[in-house]
């Protein structure tokens, strides 16, 4: 694409969203994008963008915005619309013949252009000062413990941090849990399952990574297994620490495997699989994949094996 072809876009969609907002603010959210992720620029906003839905969604998130929002409800309010403009992203190139990009592929490119909006029309904001700087780039010490009842505004705090693509690897959409979600999950204990939680130290100690598994109603050898870590703190072995302690957990109240579904995309948890050290398959399923993963050896031809076998698996963690 020729700079020609993305300057008439960006000047078309800056008259279009403007609307009585400041239009120069809008052009300096195209090129926060274009700086932040050059290698998408050519392929999102090509001849073809105005004919799509993409524009639609973005002028409803403008005209829908409230910039006195507080972080987290700015964070749960931007998160269907990132996900509705990599859709329509999406369809841009699918109805064109070309290979459909996954959703999960550009949700974080939509989701930092829609606060690159936000920011843009909020104006500037202050830098934090060097001690702030400092503290903030100090590594935590994090300890791994089970769930507390008094977790689930903490659990609720770090969901509100997560990228969009964290998200959208949990839940497979835009789905934000509830606060009635979130005490459900710090609940569970005795047959039903368990959580475990990564908490930060520091001043103000913060959860930033949890790992649950459920117990199948109907087949209590089995359970569904959910690995969530903040971005800041992914690829430290935090994710191995929470997977090993819901394991353990598992075995010691009888049970012998865990199933899941895992988007394909999701090369962090396939990754973490593949080094558990548990016997495990992987089953294409559309988007997805159906893992099983064998914590106790049982005998082939054994009961349990052929439980297991017979068990659809579901969306990790989606029992709660």
């Amino acid at each position: 694409m020729t700079m020609n072809t993305w300057e008439r876009i960006r000047n078309v969609l800056a008259q279009r969203l403007a609307g009585g907002r400041p239009r120069q603010a809008i052009m300096g959210a195209f090129t926060t994008l274009a700086r932040q992720h050059p290698e998408w620029t050519e392929a999102l906003f090509d001849e073809h963008f105005l004919s799509y839905g993409a524009a639609a969604v973005l002028t409803e998130y403008l005209g829908r915005r409230r910039p006195d929002r507080s972080a987290t409800a700015a964070v749960n309010w931007r998160a269907p619309y990132a996900y509705w403009l990599a859709e329509a992203w999406a369809r841009q190139h699918s109805d064109r013949g070309a290979d459909r990009r996954a959703v999960a592929q550009v949700m974080g490119v939509a989701n930092d252009f829609l606060q690159a909006l936000d920011e843009a029309l909020a104006g500037p904001t202050r830098q934090p000062d060097a001690a702030q700087a400092a503290a903030a780039g100090r590594k935590a010490r994090i300890v791994v413990r089970p769930a507390q009842a008094g977790d689930a505004p903490a659990l609720a705090a770090m969901h509100a941090r997560l990228s969009l693509q964290s998200m959208y690897f949990r839940y497979l959409g835009p789905y934000h849990p509830t606060a009635r979600d979130m005490e459900r999950l710090c609940a569970l204990s005795g047959p039903e399952g368990a959580t475990f939680v990564a908490v930060a130290d520091g001043p103000a100690p913060e959860i930033v990574g949890y790992a649950c598994y459920v117990r199948d109603e109907n087949r209590a050898e089995l359970a569904e297994p959910a690995v969530l870590v903040e971005d800041r703190h992914q690829r430290r072995g935090l994710g191995r620490a929470l997977l090993n302690q819901i394991s353990q957990h598992a075995r010691r109240s009888g049970v012998l495997g865990f199933l899941a579904l895992v988007h394909r995309d999701n090369a962090a948890m396939l990754r973490l699989i593949e080094n558990s050290g548990f016997a495990h398959t992987l089953k294409p399923d559309q988007d997805a994949f159906e893992v099983r993963m064998q914590l106790v050896k049982a005998a082939a031809g054994s009961p349990e094996a052929t439980r297991a076998d017979a068990v659809q698996p579901r969306l990790a963690g989606d029992a709660l």
